[in-house]
């Protein structure tokens, strides 16, 4: 079944335009600061789509759940509807374009449907029974290795856990 090609930026629904938008302006004020050169005014359509095909490190985060970086150069003029539509955040799961069929999700590779860092947010190691914190060594190592073996067991790589923090960082690829 052949692809439509994505839409230009002015086709996008305006809060998704403004959200990326606004991402391209953190992303150009971070650049700005990182070499402390003057950044050029914004362009017309076209300049924007163009910055749309290719967004750097895009990341989207929900406070108190998590973010998802995509490191490399991502896509975004193919988005359908607004990014919460296409990303829910639940706790301690993350999902990608729910309430698309599966054979109008972008295939592997595209758009969003790639290669992304998920950090969950209040991953905290806790007694079953009474369901308060495990801090000692022997709980946070035993916690550490469930965590381990559920990202094995669901096909993704495990990069970190900080009991400090409560944060799980996880690298997803999806197939």
């Amino acid at each position: 079944m052949p692809r439509a090609s994505p839409p230009d930026a002015a086709d996008l629904p305006a809060p998704l335009r403004e959200e990326i938008s606004r991402h391209l302006q953190q992303q150009a004020d971070a650049e700005a600061a990182a070499t402390s050169k003057k950044r050029a005014r914004p362009g017309d359509g076209a300049e924007n789509d163009e910055r749309l095909a290719a967004v750097e490190d895009f990341e989207l985060s929900c406070p108190g759940l998590g973010s998802l970086v995509w490191p490399g150069v991502t896509d975004l003029r193919g988005l359908p509807g607004k990014l919460d539509g296409v990303v829910k955040f639940g706790s301690h799961e993350v999902l990608l374009y729910p309430d698309l069929p599966e054979a109008l999700k972008p295939r592997p590779g595209e758009a969003l449907n790639k290669r992304f860092i998920y950090t969950m947010e209040n991953v905290w190691a806790r007694d079953k029974r009474t369901g308060s914190y495990l801090t000692d060594a022997r709980s946070v190592a035993a916690f550490r290795a469930q965590l381990q073996r559920k990202a094995d067991k669901l096909g993704i790589r495990m990069l970190s856990y900080s009991h400090e923090r409560g944060l799980w960082r996880v690298e997803v690829v999806p197939s």
